[in-house]
């Protein structure tokens, strides 16, 4: 494959690897995916009213935020590490088959069960 042909897959796949977000499990407002990233910078996905969101934020406050129906799988698995205590098992599934890579954090017992107690595991845009 020369490097044409390298950008045409990337492209295919990036048209075809979207996940929309009337096909999430239950509809219940909810995290879906927390990561930092190099800079660190974390970034929040959750699911509010029917629409998925992207908040990515640091100390200074609301780095970037977007809020779409359907996204591209890339645009939102985009950290270094993710915490798996805190993303939504359905979501990371459908993710990871449309081909998305998660570097996990190790799994932390404590945080899990925190978690379990509500439904945002990170600020959401209303918050900031």
């Amino acid at each position: 494959m020369n490097h044409e042909n390298l950008e045409r897959v990337q492209e295919i796949a990036q048209v075809t690897s979207v996940i929309h977000a009337d096909e999430l499990a239950h509809g219940l407002d909810r995290t879906l995916l927390v990561g930092t990233i190099t800079s660190g910078a974390r970034i929040h996905v959750y699911l509010k009213d029917g629409s998925i969101h992207r908040l990515v934020h640091a100390d200074m406050g609301l780095w970037g935020y977007a809020e779409k129906t359907v996204w591209p799988v890339g645009e939102l698995a985009c950290g270094d590490v993710f915490r798996a205590e805190w993303s939504d098992f359905d979501f990371v599934c459908r993710m990871v088959h449309r081909g998305a890579y998660f570097n996990w954090i190790g799994f932390n017992d404590s945080l899990y069960r925190q978690s379990l107690h509500r439904d945002f595991q990170g600020p959401i845009k209303e918050d900031l």
